[in-house]
């Protein structure tokens, strides 16, 4: 018997005992060999087979992919036994952390699994109600809630909706109700489903997830930034607080700012060597200080923020250190008010409210004076049903920057009436009455004027 016939002989017999076995204590799961996508090309693979393989993550187990893939045992037991005499796949009680990574788009045809969320370091967290798995679970996509792959036919997100609306065994929808309770997690499988089953409405939460893959992928170069930051042994008492990650206000408001055209290497190395004459320590903040320069001048504001960030940290208390790093964080929070405005916008249209909240909070740090930011924020909270006092100075900043808007009178009228301020209420509604007056008034004198010129 060749080496080949042993190998597919083994595999039957572990790919058997892990569907047969009822309750093993640790039962094997399958998981890609080290190659296996550099032999996927040359491999005689049929569309049975890479759909099988696309649920091999590592982490579930055999019987678990029998019910993902909805097809009989006996096909998928086949459909093992072929990967593992090809060497795609390889049998293992645990994946090592090591080679568990993140979902990716490299993946047979460029698709992107929602299974694939399921990793070793998730399913380890489902294990407790902990403040990360949260996290994680408001960060999943309605694509990967369901099992869904983001090019699905409508008939799967039907079946897939199915299935985790029943919690059925090997869906994240299961695992997450296991550990966050089912209340929860049925909600957001109801909404997933309400979203991505309507054709318009799928077309918009894809143009969503556009923007927030982005605005997501600058936060965690960002965090980790500041997590490098906080590595560093301080070596005196520094002034400048490194803040939790993301694009935190404490970054906007660092003061003093220095000028931007004062922001060059000379200027900056010529104050480190003035607070710090002479040791290591100044030396590296002098290479983390160009490095900025290097990226603001190629507009990789982000880059630039995570190396002054860093520079302040090995170096504290310097202050042309800390004004640097605040102007850059300022003109880096301005770039991005953008594509969070977009991503706001398709939030509030999603009646995805606490995202909508937070995300005008960030347009808030790059535009302070933003009323439609303000009110955003706070018309997000009322519907989320979120911090009113919080509401409350919003509404009240959108009325300070467009004092003749009615529309943010009456949100201010709202939060006063939902924290039971009635008078207050009755004014602010009393005012956007008149200023919608006057608009209407203002309208109308401009119609009949234009029907003039046109008569004549």
């Amino acid at each position: 018997m060749g080496d080949k016939a042993v190998n597919a002989h083994q595999g039957n017999d572990t790919v058997s005992t892990a569907i047969a076995s009822a309750a093993p204590r640790h039962p094997p799961s399958p998981r890609l060999t080290q190659h296996a996508f550099g032999k996927l090309q040359s491999m005689p693979l049929d569309s049975t087979d890479a759909y099988v393989l696309s649920r091999i993550d590592g982490v579930t187990l055999a019987h678990e992919i029998v019910d993902a893939c909805g097809l009989d045992t006996r096909t998928v037991t086949e459909v093992l036994n072929r990967l593992t005499a090809m060497g795609l796949i390889q049998w293992t009680d645990e994946a090592p952390a090591s080679e568990v990574s993140e979902p990716s788009s490299d993946r047979p045809g460029g698709r992107v699994s929602g299974t694939r969320i399921s990793t070793k370091r998730n399913i380890e967290a489902i294990r407790g109600a902990t403040p990360q798995l949260l996290e994680g679970f408001e960060r999943l996509t309605h694509y990967q809630l369901l099992g869904l792959y983001s090019d699905c036919a409508d008939h799967e997100i039907k079946l897939s909706h199915m299935r985790a609306r029943n919690l059925e065994e090997g869906t994240l929808a299961a695992r997450m109700a296991a550990r966050l309770g089912a209340e929860r997690v049925l909600a957001r499988v109801f909404t997933a489903y309400e979203v991505l089953r309507s054709s318009q409405g799928r077309r918009k939460y894809d143009e969503y997830l556009l923007y927030r893959e982005e605005t997501r992928a600058i936060e965690d170069a960002l965090s980790e930034g500041v997590r490098r930051a906080s590595l560093v042994p301080s070596r005196a008492p520094s002034s400048t607080p490194v803040s939790k990650g993301g694009v935190s206000k404490e970054d906007s408001m660092v003061p003093p700012h220095l000028p931007a055209e004062s922001i060059t290497a000379d200027h900056l190395v010529a104050a480190l060597r003035e607070h710090a004459p002479r040791g290591a320590r100044r030396k590296r903040a002098e290479g983390l200080v160009r490095d900025a320069i290097a990226e603001r001048e190629a507009d990789n504001l982000v880059g630039a923020t995570n190396a002054l960030r860093l520079a302040n940290s090995i170096l504290p208390d310097c202050t042309a250190l800390e004004g640097a790093l605040a102007t850059v964080t300022r003109e880096m929070n301005e770039s991005l008010a953008p594509t969070l405005r977009a991503q706001a916008m398709y939030e509030e249209n999603l009646q995805m409210w606490e995202a909508a909240a937070e995300t005008w909070e960030k347009v808030l740090l790059g535009q302070s004076d933003d009323a439609r930011a303000a009110l955003g924020v706070a018309q997000a909270l009322l519907e989320a049903g979120g911090d009113l006092k919080r509401a409350r100075r919003r509404a009240e900043e959108a009325v300070k920057a467009a004092p003749e808007d009615a529309e943010c009178r009456r949100t201010l009228a709202r939060v006063y009436i939902a924290a039971g301020m009635t008078k207050s209420a009755q004014r602010a509604l009393n005012i956007a009455d008149s200023l919608e007056r006057q608009e209407n008034n203002r309208r109308g004198v401009l119609s009949r004027v234009s029907a003039r010129w046109r008569r004549s």
